[in-house]
Parts: C-alpha cells; sequence; structure tokens
C-alpha cells in the first residue's frame, strides 16, 4: 500500500471518529426550550465561598467512609438528597430505606447506565416504595458523588455509594458541616437535575 493511501486512510478515520463525536444530540426540556444539560446560571461559572465550619475526611479502601456516611443517614431528620454515578452498597440502601421510613424524604439521582445494572437495580430493590430514583440520560456520564442530609450537611468527593468505593477503590470523602452557602451550591446542583427529570415537559 502507498504512503499516500496510508494517509488517506488515517484522514477519514479521524474524520469519522469526529463526526461521530459531534452527533450526539442536545435534549431539550420542552417547556422551555433550554438543554437539559445546561447549567444554571447561578452555578454556571465558578463560585467562591468563605471557608467556615468543620471538615472530615475519610478514605478508601476501608478507611470509615461507609460508617461516617450511615451515621450521617441515621441522624437525618427531614431530608436526604443523593447524586451518583454507581449506587450498589446494600448497607447504605438499607439505611435510606429506614430513614424514608422515620418520614424522611429520600431522593436520588442516579446515573442512567446504572438502571441496567445487576448490582445498582439490587441496591434500589432495597429502597423500593420508600426512596424516590431517578435515572439521568442527559450527559456522557452523571458523575456527581453528592449526599445532601437536611439541606444543611453536605457529602462530596470521588466516593460513589458502592461496595467497590469501600473496599477496594482509592477514594476521598468530605463530610462539610456548618457552611450553608457552600451547601446551598449543591442545593441548586441537585435541584436543577431533579426537576429536569421529574417536571419536563
Amino acid at each position: 500500500m502507498s504512503t499516500l493511501k496510508k494517509y488517506l486512510i488515517v484522514l477519514v478515520v479521524f474524520a469519522a471518529g469526529v463526526m461521530v463525536g459531534c452527533q450526539k444530540d442536545t435534549v431539550l426540556t420542552p417547556s422551555d426550550g433550554a438543554p437539559r444539560n445546561q447549567l444554571p446560571a447561578a452555578i454556571a461559572q465558578p463560585v467562591t465561598v468563605a471557608a467556615t465550619g468543620k471538615i472530615t475526611v475519610a478514605f478508601s479502601p476501608n478507611g470509615g467512609g461507609q460508617e461516617l456516611i450511615i451515621n450521617q443517614i441515621k441522624q437525618a431528620k427531614t431530608s436526604i438528597k443523593l447524586m451518583a454515578y454507581a449506587f450498589t452498597d446494600k448497607k447504605i440502601a438499607g439505611e435510606l430505606a429506614a430513614a424514608a421510613d422515620r418520614g424522611v424524604d429520600v431522593r436520588l439521582v442516579i446515573d442512567d447506565s446504572q438502571a441496567r445494572q445487576d448490582d445498582s437495580l439490587k441496591a434500589a430493590e432495597i429502597t423500593k416504595n420508600k426512596a424516590t430514583i431517578v435515572y439521568d440520560p442527559d450527559f456522557a456520564i452523571m458523575h456527581n458523588k453528592v449526599m445532601i442530609i437536611d439541606d444543611n450537611r453536605l457529602f462530596t468527593g470521588s466516593y460513589n455509594y458502592s461496595n467497590s468505593a469501600n473496599v477496594r477503590n482509592a477514594e476521598n470523602l468530605l463530610l462539610i458541616e456548618g457552611n450553608q452557602p457552600l451547601v446551598d451550591l449543591y442545593l441548586t446542583l441537585f435541584s436543577w437535575r431533579w426537576d429536569k427529570l421529574t417536571k419536563a415537559g
């Protein structure tokens, strides 16, 4: 094969890859015409908040992250809002179900791919008819790992709510308390996804 033909093949393959990467349509919300994956104005740029309150950090594997999360779930009084790519930790699922039984409003936003994963479905089954779970299809990956408890305490970091995050992966988890301006930004994030997924149309 001549050098020219080789270059032409490479060029065609590259162009095809670019075209495929650009073909994913933006999903629209019929009610307002805005892209469902367009950030709200309040969080569409970096935001600086004062470094106040208390931060507790845990690392994985086996660094106490699961216990920290479960302890906070047990203390929840009014609401738990969770966003995660993966949701497979049955102990956490059980505690969320128990919180819902106490009257806590439990809401989960999970990446759409997990609606077809056995481990995630088994965890979701534990919370069936207790928590409300919606699956987010509007991104390549919905990769947030966030839990907001009683609208005033925040978990974030790399830690998914999964068995692997607890015992196999190298992860980090932050519990942030006493910083309401920061929590409010994450509430904006959660409400944006929740409203787009539950109120569209």
